[in-house]
């Protein structure tokens, strides 16, 4: 091959090179980490039923493939709920609400697949517990009133605003 041949060749190779890497997007390879942050996002929060459970993504992912790797068990099983996404955030909504005092895990589990065709594994799970939204209950009146006297025979009379648990209430009140 003469001088000439070869140096339009070589030319044209690094033509093709040179267009193929600017028409790409993206970098060579892409190393990057998915990056995942949960709500509850610590062990053992406390959750009101109006927090949002939630799992958000620092990149867009497949929808349809990743939305079934989220759950929320207890004690009892897997805990029933809706999944929803908003942007890159999927956030889980229970049918039922969650009992009050109750130990919950969220749990995300499985191959998470980027809108880049990137797989990640992942496992994470947060315990937490769910409260009420309902005030506790406080107290009305009691008697004898206070700063009176009383021999040991009278009873002590107390009166709440709501229903209490009598096995709570023998554990945590004292004279």
């Amino acid at each position: 091959m003469s001088s000439d041949r070869w140096a339009a060749s070589f030319a044209a190779s690094l033509w093709v090179v040179l267009v193929g890497l600017a028409s790409c997007a993206s970098p060579w390879v892409n190393l990057s980490k998915l990056g995942v942050s949960t709500w509850p996002d610590t062990p053992n929060q406390v959750l009101t039923p109006t927090d949002k459970i939630r799992v958000t993504f620092s990149a867009p992912v497949d929808h349809p493939s990743t939305q079934n790797l989220l759950n929320v068990t207890s004690a009892d099983g897997v805990a029933m709920g809706d999944r929803v996404w908003q942007g890159d955030t999927l956030a889980w909504t229970p049918v039922a609400t969650l009992t009050p005092g109750k130990r919950y895990t969220l749990e995300f589990s499985g191959q998470v697949r980027a809108a880049d065709g990137r797989v990640f594994s992942q496992a994470i799970a947060v315990p937490f517990y769910s409260a009420s939204d309902a005030l506790p209950g406080v107290l009305r009146s009691f008697s004898p009133l206070d700063g009176a006297s009383a021999s040991v025979t009278v009873p002590l009379v107390l009166n709440f605003s709501a229903a209490m648990d009598p096995a709570s209430f023998e554990t945590g009140f004292s004279l």
